[in-house]
């Protein structure tokens, strides 16, 4: 009993078609002297029920797909199998399911990866600039102490000639 799939019946309840999350699991056909059930499974996984049951359990035609089986069976598929058969058909789905999940989060977190290294990129940028102004301003200011020391050093010696003239006359 799987809590989350849905059943589609056909024109009457011997054939219906099985959802899960409104993706098609399995489709379920009766005939007057056998009934089908057409399912998912990975290729590889459905190899020892292809041998075990030859002609019984068949590549499907409908709906496209590699994954896609038929089991026509006239009452000589053990009940086990038919109830793994719908097991895996389920977990097969899950299993997509998981991986569309886990490729979509992949996809989310590299382009969060790459808006997150423009941004770095964009503040390394902002910071190069601001630290260039920054040098300006400190070389600029620089330049004006020392005119302004070299101001205070030529206003000095000026002094010191003055007094070593004024200290001659004496």
């Amino acid at each position: 009993h799987f809590n989350d799939v849905n059943i589609v019946y056909g024109k009457n309840e011997d054939n219906y078609k099985v959802y899960r999350n409104k993706k098609l699991m399995c489709i379920v056909q009766s005939a007057a002297n056998d009934y089908k059930i057409i399912f998912q499974r990975k290729p590889i996984s459905v190899a020892k029920l292809l041998i075990k049951y030859p002609n019984v359990i068949v590549k499907a035609n409908s709906p496209q797909g590699e994954q896609w089986f038929k089991v026509v069976n006239k009452g000589d598929v053990a009940e086990e199998d038919l109830k793994a058969i719908i097991k895996f058909s389920h977990k097969y789905l899950v299993d997509e399911e998981a991986k569309e999940k886990d490729k979509k989060e992949k996809a989310k977190a590299k382009l969060k990866a790459k808006k997150d290294a423009i941004k770095a990129k964009e503040k390394a940028k902002r910071d190069a600039i601001k630290a260039k102004e920054k040098a300006k301003k400190e070389a600029l200011k620089a330049k004006e102490k020392a005119k302004k020391e070299a101001e205070k050093a030529k206003q000095k010696a000026k002094e010191e000639a003055a007094k070593a003239k004024e200290m001659a006359k004496i």
